[in-house]
């Protein structure tokens, strides 16, 4: 393509780039002089490539996994690629049969981007994190809504679904604190993989595998605060439906990281908080033990798997009691409240498929 280079590059680059660990293909070439290089996967690269075969003004538009505007490691292809892009559209897309995927036999939540660096072309739009029943296929992109940012991003993108979505990050942004400034002895536990909901505990869930014997089941993470009541009210916000909001735009919608939970943003010693959840929060702790079930599995691995299982939908209004809290606590009007507590509804409470 000497011929178009010499010409200043692709008018439009576009493709499906691979998600493969550099680490696996090392052996058979290496990459030199790469920003993205700490983000160790091809498709980084190949998006950082682009930006340089690309003539000045010309377009880009790729399928990628979401993670690559979502996750600490990817914070070189925030930087690197669509920071220096003059227009995106970033569109998020569930892929993990929860409920249904994208490309059958393939489960990645992925996002789709267009961008230009037309110098006339400016802002940055995005999605919500995007789901669907089978049977709803059809209309995924018709029903797409984009949503501008007002911000050029640090670190991650925000999956935004509507105005009134924006204005609820936005509100919350201007608070300050964090889960981990409250650490102490008193211990909570959080499930690091949520789907529907997220759930945390303020006691500890049964587990037993034939191996291991009575144990902690590794997807739950501790926590400790420094008074009771704090740890309970934190087991309630952790439950809430603005924490699933704001868990859902800020991190890859797989993983509850670190990352997440001590960057949201709050003050357990304020005076209307701690007091007003921690009895709401108990009463959802004694609610959800009382609607778990106990399962047991069979793998090859462990043998024989018991543990209990809890279906945090069916305590819903109890949660909806301690968002109350929460929209009184960060200033959210009427309409961002019902907002938080309808988000996404149709599949958190598993109706309509």
């Amino acid at each position: 393509f000497y011929g178009i280079l010499e010409a200043g590059g692709f008018d439009v680059i576009i493709g499906n780039p691979p998600y493969v660990e550099y680490s696996k293909v090392k052996k058979e070439y290496t990459i030199k002089s790469y920003e993205t290089g700490n983000c160790g996967n091809l498709y980084a690269f190949v998006m950082e490539r682009s930006m340089v075969l690309e003539k000045k003004g010309g377009r880009c538009g790729m399928i990628v996994p979401l993670s690559g505007h979502s996750t600490d490691r990817m914070k070189p292809l925030i930087t690197d690629f669509y920071n220096k892009t003059q227009l995106l559209h970033i569109m998020s897309i569930s892929g993990d049969a929860n409920p249904s995927v994208i490309f059958p036999g393939v489960k990645f939540r992925l996002a789709i981007f267009l961008s230009s660096t037309h110098p006339q072309s400016k802002g940055l739009h995005t999605t919500k994190y995007s789901k669907w029943f089978a049977k709803e296929r059809e209309c995924l992109f018709p029903l797409i809504e984009y949503v501008s940012v007002n911000q050029k991003p640090q670190d991650l993108i925000h999956k935004l679904s509507t105005r009134v979505h924006r204005n609820i990050i936005e509100k919350l942004l201007k608070h300050k604190g964090s889960f981990a400034l409250h650490r102490g002895r008193h211990t909570i536990y959080y499930h690091n993989a949520p789907v529907h909901w997220i759930r945390a505990h303020s006691f500890i869930p049964y587990f037993h595998s034939e191996r291991d014997g009575e144990k902690i089941s590794t997807q739950l993470k501790p926590m400790t605060f420094e008074k009771n009541d704090y740890a309970l009210a934190a087991t309630g916000i952790i439950c809430s439906s603005l924490f699933y909001i704001w868990w859902i735009t800020s991190s890859d919608c797989y993983h509850l990281n670190k990352r997440e939970i001590e960057g949201f943003p709050i003050n357990l010693s304020n005076t209307d908080l701690a007091p007003k959840i921690a009895p709401i929060a108990e009463h959802l702790m004694v609610d959800i033990k009382e609607k778990s079930k106990r399962r047991v599995y069979v793998y090859e691995t462990s043998g024989r798997v018991e543990y209990d299982e809890f279906y945090l939908k069916e305590s819903k209004s109890i949660i909806d009691e301690i968002d109350h809290v929460l929209a009184k606590h960060y200033g959210f009007t009427d309409e961002e409240l019902d907002f938080i507590i309808n988000y996404d509804i149709k599949y958190r409470m598993g109706l309509g498929n």
